[in-house]
Protein backbone atom coordinates (compact mmCIF):
# COMPACT_ATOMS: atom_id res chain seq x y z
CA UNK A 1 0.00 0.00 0.00
CA UNK A 2 1.12 3.45 -0.67
CA UNK A 3 1.13 5.85 1.71
CA UNK A 4 1.71 10.16 0.65
CA UNK A 5 2.28 12.81 3.21
CA UNK A 6 1.01 16.12 2.90
CA UNK A 7 4.48 17.71 4.11
CA UNK A 8 5.25 18.90 0.51
CA UNK A 9 8.74 17.89 0.42
CA UNK A 10 7.35 14.77 0.53
CA UNK A 11 4.50 14.61 -2.12
CA UNK A 12 6.66 16.75 -4.31
CA UNK A 13 6.62 15.25 -8.06
CA UNK A 14 9.99 13.46 -8.49
CA UNK A 15 10.64 15.57 -11.92
CA UNK A 16 10.51 19.04 -10.03
CA UNK A 17 14.17 20.08 -8.60
CA UNK A 18 14.13 20.18 -4.53
CA UNK A 19 12.91 22.96 -2.53
CA UNK A 20 10.39 23.66 -5.17
CA UNK A 21 6.45 23.95 -3.51
CA UNK A 22 4.16 21.14 -5.13
CA UNK A 23 2.04 22.65 -8.06
CA UNK A 24 -1.42 22.74 -7.76
CA UNK A 25 -1.74 20.12 -10.58
CA UNK A 26 -0.02 17.44 -8.12
CA UNK A 27 -2.21 18.61 -5.42
CA UNK A 28 -5.28 17.96 -7.41
CA UNK A 29 -3.59 14.53 -8.21
CA UNK A 30 -3.04 13.35 -4.92
CA UNK A 31 -6.81 14.18 -3.85
CA UNK A 32 -8.24 12.97 -6.96
CA UNK A 33 -6.21 9.75 -6.72
CA UNK A 34 -5.70 9.22 -3.61
CA UNK A 35 -8.22 8.69 -0.02
CA UNK A 36 -7.55 9.89 3.28
CA UNK A 37 -5.81 7.37 5.52
CA UNK A 38 -8.13 5.22 8.25
CA UNK A 39 -11.37 6.53 6.88
CA UNK A 40 -13.15 8.65 4.47
CA UNK A 41 -14.92 11.29 5.91
CA UNK A 42 -16.23 14.30 3.57
CA UNK A 43 -14.34 16.88 5.72
CA UNK A 44 -10.81 14.85 5.19
CA UNK A 45 -11.30 14.36 1.42
CA UNK A 46 -9.84 17.18 -0.04
CA UNK A 47 -7.52 17.64 2.98
CA UNK A 48 -4.24 17.43 1.81
CA UNK A 49 -2.55 17.93 5.62
CA UNK A 50 -3.73 14.07 6.42
CA UNK A 51 -1.92 11.16 5.34
CA UNK A 52 -3.22 9.88 2.21
CA UNK A 53 -3.68 6.33 0.58
CA UNK A 54 -4.07 4.73 -2.84
CA UNK A 55 -6.91 2.27 -2.57
CA UNK A 56 -7.27 -0.22 -5.09
CA UNK A 57 -10.28 1.84 -6.37
CA UNK A 58 -8.31 5.25 -7.02
CA UNK A 59 -5.48 2.19 -9.01
CA UNK A 60 -8.52 1.77 -11.19
CA UNK A 61 -9.64 5.15 -11.57
CA UNK A 62 -5.99 6.45 -12.36
CA UNK A 63 -5.20 3.78 -14.30
CA UNK A 64 -8.29 4.46 -16.91
CA UNK A 65 -6.96 8.11 -16.65
CA UNK A 66 -3.89 7.03 -17.75
CA UNK A 67 -5.05 4.98 -21.04
CA UNK A 68 -7.23 7.48 -22.00
CA UNK A 69 -4.17 9.85 -22.03
CA UNK A 70 -2.44 7.43 -24.01
CA UNK A 71 -4.71 7.07 -26.69
CA UNK A 72 -4.91 10.49 -26.62
CA UNK A 73 -0.95 10.96 -27.53
CA UNK A 74 -1.09 8.25 -29.68
CA UNK A 75 -3.90 9.73 -32.13
CA UNK A 76 -6.15 6.52 -30.96
CA UNK A 77 -3.93 3.80 -31.19
CA UNK A 78 -2.21 1.59 -28.92
CA UNK A 79 0.25 -1.42 -28.38
CA UNK A 80 -1.92 -2.99 -25.16
CA UNK A 81 1.16 -5.03 -24.24
CA UNK A 82 3.61 -2.12 -23.53
CA UNK A 83 0.60 -0.41 -21.79
CA UNK A 84 -0.19 -2.94 -19.54
CA UNK A 85 3.75 -3.24 -18.71
CA UNK A 86 4.11 0.22 -18.10
CA UNK A 87 0.99 0.33 -16.17
CA UNK A 88 1.57 -2.39 -14.03
CA UNK A 89 -1.38 -4.39 -15.33
CA UNK A 90 -2.09 -7.65 -16.07
CA UNK A 91 -2.57 -7.64 -20.28
CA UNK A 92 -6.45 -9.06 -19.36
CA UNK A 93 -6.81 -5.90 -17.06
CA UNK A 94 -5.78 -3.33 -19.78
CA UNK A 95 -7.93 -5.06 -22.64
CA UNK A 96 -10.74 -4.92 -20.26
CA UNK A 97 -9.89 -0.65 -19.70
CA UNK A 98 -9.59 -0.22 -23.32
CA UNK A 99 -12.44 -2.09 -24.50
CA UNK A 100 -14.70 0.14 -21.79
CA UNK A 101 -12.74 3.21 -23.54
CA UNK A 102 -14.24 2.06 -26.85
CA UNK A 103 -11.36 0.94 -28.46
CA UNK A 104 -11.10 -2.31 -30.78
CA UNK A 105 -8.54 -5.08 -30.73
CA UNK A 106 -8.29 -6.95 -33.47
CA UNK A 107 -8.89 -11.07 -33.04
CA UNK A 108 -5.33 -12.23 -34.56
CA UNK A 109 -3.35 -14.37 -32.76
CA UNK A 110 -0.85 -12.63 -31.24
CA UNK A 111 -1.73 -9.15 -31.77
CA UNK A 112 -1.42 -6.75 -29.11
CA UNK A 113 -2.34 -3.31 -31.00
CA UNK A 114 -5.77 -1.61 -30.14
CA UNK A 115 -7.36 0.74 -31.87
CA UNK A 116 -9.92 3.88 -30.54
CA UNK A 117 -13.43 3.39 -32.81
CA UNK A 118 -14.47 6.89 -34.02
CA UNK A 119 -17.06 8.08 -34.05
CA UNK A 120 -16.95 6.97 -30.50
CA UNK A 121 -20.74 5.40 -29.47
CA UNK A 122 -21.60 5.84 -25.98
CA UNK A 123 -23.88 3.89 -24.81
CA UNK A 124 -27.62 4.14 -24.52
CA UNK A 125 -29.21 5.34 -21.31
CA UNK A 126 -31.80 2.29 -20.49
CA UNK A 127 -35.22 4.04 -19.60
CA UNK A 128 -37.52 1.68 -17.78
CA UNK A 129 -41.41 1.25 -19.45
CA UNK A 130 -44.12 3.88 -18.99
CA UNK A 131 -46.40 2.69 -16.33
CA UNK A 132 -49.72 1.56 -17.95
CA UNK A 133 -52.51 4.48 -18.19
CA UNK A 134 -55.25 4.12 -15.66
CA UNK A 135 -58.18 4.24 -17.24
Amino acid sequence: MLLYSSTPRLCAPPLLPPGIEPMDAWRELLVRFTAPQGGSSRSSADDLTVTRRLTSESKHKLAMHALALALWIGHGQGDTAELAKLLSLTPKEANLYLRQLGCAMPRTRGSTACSLKLPLELPRVEQGRAAPKKR
